[in-house]
């Protein structure tokens, strides 16, 4: 037999054997159970193999999911603003807007969201929930919206009822705008910023640690004075309600 033909039928031989394709986790939780009690293994090994093998599976679809986020994240669009709020005069994009541009993207990823609210004990107040779900994986992320029925001046503007629906909305949209990380462009281009952490931070300190109910409107009122953004106003005036309570 020549070299040539030697070459030959071990090329063919490799290529006859089977490819094992790489194990599921299951598989491989089976297999380690299965050599361990083969080996003699007692169940405390048992047990400490199991554990490890199920880390290793929380750990693989965290990181799937924290993929899909960034894929998502880095496909995302600037949504240009649509709304105006006619008690401030900012700019915003709906809920509609952002649901448009980011749907086809998390479905494409596997992602699912489903919204709902949670108990707080807080007054007038609405604990509203995002969940983000990839697979056996899900994190859950909250905020906590006024549902008072006052307008940007402190005087009653809708029902309760109607304040409850509104908090609810406009809790969806912030939490879509905080989980993908979008940016929102006004319709001329022109970005809206908002104010610098050194400045925010302060200002809403000032609120939830105001000593009076007469220092915390002050202190809420310097702040809406300075905000630039709705989401910035809607902070302030969560943090008064807040503190309001707390001091009643």
């Amino acid at each position: 037999m020549t070299q040539s033909a030697e070459l030959f039928t071990e090329e063919t031989a490799l290529a006859k054997v089977p490819v094992t394709p790489p194990m599921q986790p299951m598989e491989m939780i089976q297999a380690a159970f299965q050599s361990a009690i083969a080996n003699g293994a007692g169940l405390e090994v048992v047990d400490r193999i199991l554990k490890q093998q199920k880390e290793m599976m929380e750990y693989n679809d965290r990181l799937a999911f924290n993929q899909a986020l960034a894929r998502v994240q880095a496909n995302a669009k600037v949504v240009q603003t649509n709304r105006k709020n006619t008690s401030t005069g900012s700019r915003y994009a709906d809920f509609g807007a952002l649901d448009k541009m980011l749907r086809p993207l998390y479905i494409a990823e596997g992602l699912a969201l489903s919204y709902g609210t949670a108990e707080i004990d807080k007054p007038e107040t609405v604990r509203v929930t995002c969940t983000v779900s990839l697979g056996a994986y899900s994190r859950t992320e909250h905020i906590d919206m006024p549902a008072d029925g006052k307008g940007a001046k402190g005087g009653d503007v809708m029902t309760k009822t109607h304040a409850t629906g509104s908090a609810v909305m406009y809790g969806r949209r912030y939490l879509l705008n905080m989980i993908f990380n979008l940016t929102q462009e006004d319709d001329d281009g022109n970005a809206a910023a908002g104010l610098d952490l050194k400045i925010f931070a302060p200002l809403l300190e000032a609120i939830e640690n105001a000593p009076t109910l007469g220092a915390v409107d002050g202190a809420y009122l310097r702040a809406l004075e300075l905000a630039k953004t709705q989401g910035e106003k809607d902070q302030f005036k969560a943090a008064r309600v807040a503190r309001k309570a707390a001091l009643k």
